[in-house]
């Protein structure tokens, strides 16, 4: 997540100079009109580069907490536990995780299930961020200016 709103970031940034020459060319329109369209880019611009900023930042908190959706547990902790079956696959536990609920699952399962959802598969309690960007795709506008 950090090094996709790291690039969202980056690509938002790069044609900043070019559209600011652009704009403030007043050779051909005049000197007030290349004021205001500069001062509108700019506004528009610094919007657009403070929403991306927030996002790069959520994301890079995020990633320095390395906030993960649970915990692994051992055998003798699964044991603990008193479940033997993995609620969603109903196999046994392969890569054991609590999570923050306490309820037990197999990692690859709930790692899955967090790409569609956002709750524990059992209580529905929040646990997952956002699932944006986790098939790899990125914004589906185009970077216009």
């Amino acid at each position: 997540m950090l090094l996709e709103n790291l690039s969202q970031f980056y690509r938002t940034l790069i044609p900043t100079p070019l559209w600011f020459g652009f704009c403030s060319n007043y050779y051909d329109t005049g000197a007030v009109f290349a004021i205001i369209v500069t001062a509108g880019y700019l506004m528009i611009k610094g919007a657009v580069i403070l929403a991306s900023g927030r996002e790069l930042f959520k994301a890079l908190c995020t990633f320095i907490r390395d906030k993960t959706y649970g915990i692994p547990l051992k055998k003798d902790e699964l044991l603990e536990s008193c479940e033997s079956t993995c609620p969603i696959c109903q196999d046994e536990f392969n890569a054991p995780i609590m999570l923050r609920c306490r309820h037990v699952f197999c990692e690859n399962c709930v790692l899955q299930w967090f790409d569609r959802e956002r709750t524990c598969p059992l209580c529905r309690a929040s646990i997952a961020c956002d699932p944006k960007w986790r098939d790899g795709s990125t914004s589906a506008w185009p970077q216009l200016f």
